[in-house]
């Protein structure tokens, strides 16, 4: 009886999965498309594409909730920092932020000159001000007590 059963039973077929090669460049793959992580690629490579540098962590959270907003802003920041990784985008990225930077600066440096350039009437007053209590002021003696100095301070501390 038992081989009548077995006869019965029609065999399974195998289901052949078809394996979907995915690009993998500095230790990490590409998410498979259609996933959850893939998303955060995606937003990335379009603000990159648009802008002609690789994308900003902010620009790419922010898209990311604008689309997604009950997503989770840990697995974005991680895919962000995997998308990087893997299009080689830190250098490129650290030389943006510096230029950044130095662009602040000088805008700063313009901002401080310009105010010394055309001081106002308060700023004058402060100014004699200040040079006049800088002369009456002794100066403060230094001491050295083991190895550090010590400006203004008492003998014997």
């Amino acid at each position: 009886m038992t081989e009548d059963v077995k006869a019965a039973k029609p065999k399974k077929e195998k289901v052949v999965k078809v394996k979907v090669e995915r690009e993998r460049k500095n230790g990490f793959t590409r998410p498979k498309p259609g996933s959850r992580t893939v998303l955060v690629w995606d937003i990335a490579d379009a603000i990159s594409a648009e802008h002609g540098r690789p994308a900003l962590r902010g620009e790419v959270l922010d898209a990311f909730v604008k689309q997604n907003p009950n997503g989770s802003l840990g697995m974005a920041g991680t895919q962000y920092s995997r998308w990087c990784t893997f299009n080689g985008a830190g250098p490129a990225l650290k030389s943006f932020r510096n230029e950044q930077k130095m662009a602040k600066a000088a805008k700063t440096i313009k901002a401080y000159a310009a105010a010394e350039a055309t001081p106002d009437s308060e700023n004058e007053e402060s100014a004699a001000e200040e040079d006049t209590t800088a002369v009456a002021k002794p100066a403060k003696k230094a001491t050295v007590s083991r190895g550090v100095v010590k400006r203004g301070a008492k003998k014997g501390a």
